[in-house]
């Protein structure tokens, strides 16, 4: 094996199963390593389990827990609170309420969010 960068990590929380889906094939696809939950609750199990991602990809209409209460949780703690998190959103106005490195409108273009993700994950 070549001494290779270790992947770059991202959480990406999606409670719709084909975008989840999809999200996960593109970043893996740009060399990515991947996490996926369906929901803040599921994303904060996976987060006690994983090394801190460089990114969290996060919806914020879901069931269980959504994407505000997911930020309002990880901003109280201490491990997890300096992850960069990008809101994933149909509904700019209830993204533009959350604390967050950025916002990206759904429908996604893959470019933009690309992009966003490469301004995260990809500085050393």
């Amino acid at each position: 094996m070549s001494h290779a960068t270790p992947l770059k990590t991202i959480l990406v929380i999606e409670d719709d199963h084909d975008t989840r889906v999809s999200l996960r094939q593109i970043l893996e696809d740009e060399g990515y390593f991947v996490f996926s939950a369906p929901n803040g609750r599921m994303g904060l199990d996976t987060l006690m389990r994983i090394k801190p991602p460089c990114l969290i990809l996060l919806d914020v209409v879901m069931p269980l827990m959504n994407g505000e209460e997911f930020i309002r949780v990880i901003e109280t703690d201490p491990n997890l609170h300096m992850i960069p998190v990008v809101i994933v959103s149909a509904f700019p106005d209830l993204a533009k309420k959350l604390v967050a490195k950025a916002f990206v409108q759904k429908p996604l273009d893959l470019k933009s969010l690309i992009e966003v993700i490469k301004k995260h994950c990809d500085c050393d």
